[in-house]
């Protein structure tokens, strides 16, 4: 039978053999742990961001463009100057309700823009060269493209006179004479104001003007002519009237 150590000798066998092995091994020759791997390389850091520009000041007087809206909205950094009706900086001139069409298109800024505010008017930028015998609104006769007269057949059906026939294409100044610059007389509206001349001639037949025979015709041409043409005219033998007797009796 084997006789087992008392529980007293077994603790000083273990006690004894945990101070031999502190005594062989100590913590500073354990190995050293491995290197850290370098961090991959990365992109250059962006560099921070710059400030925002000052926003533009807020309009003051209202006099000037420049008061209300910024450069940038007509001018770019390559140059001042437009490059066309839009602007070098984008501005679209159609979004302020006054879209450039025609002459306008062409016009320095500054001959609308002098500093003062702009109206819409055409007076207020041109000049009433009609002195107020007309209407104050160029676009009435007149258009963009320029200022001749483009809209005289509508101007005429306000009139007691409208254009038809052969009268769409007559010059204006061969019925309105011009008194002065730009200043127009008032057109009759009978026949006769402008084609006396026809009326008077004595080598159409029948002679208008009347004859020992016959009496003169009426200075109302339409009543035998229209205004596509004077031929062929709606003759009417009412309208010559015999005349012998009376001539007759005139030289008795």
């Amino acid at each position: 039978m084997i006789r087992l150590p008392s529980p007293a000798l077994l603790h000083a066998l273990v006690a004894s053999l945990v101070a031999l092995a502190l005594s062989s091994t100590s913590w500073a020759d354990a190995p050293p742990p491995p290197p850290a791997r370098a961090a991959p390389a990365t992109a250059a850091a962006a560099p921070p961001p710059t400030a925002a520009p000052p926003a533009p000041a807020a309009a003051t007087t209202g006099k000037n463009i420049a008061d209300a809206v910024p450069c940038s909205a007509c001018h770019s950094t390559v140059a001042w100057r437009q490059s066309d009706a839009r602007g070098a900086g984008g501005f679209d001139h159609s979004t302020t309700g006054f879209p450039l069409t025609g002459q306008h298109q062409v016009t320095a800024c500054n001959q609308c823009h002098g500093g003062q505010p702009v109206k819409r008017a055409c007076n207020s930028c041109h000049e009433d060269v009609h002195r107020g015998r007309l209407s104050r609104s160029c676009d009435e006769c007149h258009s963009a493209a320029g200022w001749q007269v483009t809209k005289a057949i509508d101007i005429h059906r306000k009139t007691r006179f409208p254009l038809t026939g052969m009268h769409t294409l007559a010059d204006c100044s061969q019925c309105h004479q011009r008194s002065g610059d730009h200043q127009w007389t008032t057109a009759p509206v009978e026949c006769f104001a402008c084609h006396g001349k026809e009326y008077g001639r004595t080598d159409i037949r029948p002679v208008h003007t009347g004859t020992t025979l016959t009496a003169p015709f009426p200075r109302d041409c339409s009543q035998c002519h229209r205004s596509i043409a004077w031929v062929p005219a709606l003759f009417k033998a009412s309208l010559v009237t015999a005349a012998a007797p009376a001539a007759l009796s005139g030289r008795r």
